[in-house]
Formats: C-alpha cells, structure tokens, sequence
C-alpha cells in the first residue's frame, strides 16, 4: 500500500511539473516582449505564478476537507490513535506549491528575451 500512495504522489508532482511547464510555455513570446521593455525577473516569475496559485489554490480548498475527514475516518479503525494536526495539512499545500513554482517559471524568467523573439 506505501507503493502505491508513494507512486500517486510522484505522479501528482509530475503534474505540478507540467502544469508550470506549461504556463511557461504558452506565455514564452510574451515575456519575452516584457524583458525587452524593461520588466524585471520578480515582475515575470510572479506573473506567470499567479495562474498556477491559483489553480494550485483551488485544489487545495477542494482536498483538505477531503483529506481531513478520510485520515480521521482511517484512524477510528485503530486502537491508538494520533491527532491529525493541521500543520500537516499546511506542510502538503506548501510542498504543493512549491513543486508548482518549479524550474520551468524561473528558467522562463531568467531565459534570454532573444530567444524568445528570435522566430517572429
């Protein structure tokens, strides 16, 4: 069973992945166009982690009810049993998002705008 939940986990994280590779694969012209006018690389990585958060956001609000109420109804099925702090709850949203603003969202920022604007 640790296989499994370990494997679902990892391929979650590669979704994360995707999702900001793909964030900054769409936008790649346009922040290319920012950089040459000036924007700076904070200015860039917060924009293109505004879309991520806030998809990052909403799976988080839809799950943690979710995983509060199953891990308190798989604990009732043991003799000693172990508070379910919220803090954990806390440390897996934040290793969400940390996993979203990934490599691909700072390369993108930190990319040469010629590269990007070289083909057009």
């Amino acid at each position: 069973m640790g296989l499994a939940k370990t494997f679902a986990v990892f391929i979650a994280g590669i979704g994360l992945f995707g999702l900001s590779a793909l964030a900054a694969a769409r936008r790649i012209e346009e922040i290319g166009i920012r950089k040459t006018l000036g924007g700076s690389v904070w200015d860039i990585v917060r924009l293109l982690s505004r879309d991520v958060l806030v998809l990052v956001g909403a799976a988080n609000l839809l799950a943690w009810p979710a995983a509060y109420f199953e891990a308190r109804r798989w604990m009732e099925g043991f003799a000693f049993r172990v508070g379910i702090s919220p803090l954990n709850i806390v440390f897996a949203a934040l290793l969400a998002v940390a996993a979203a603003l990934s490599y691909h969202i700072v390369r993108t920022a930190l990319a040469n705008p010629v590269d990007a604007l070289r083909y057009e």
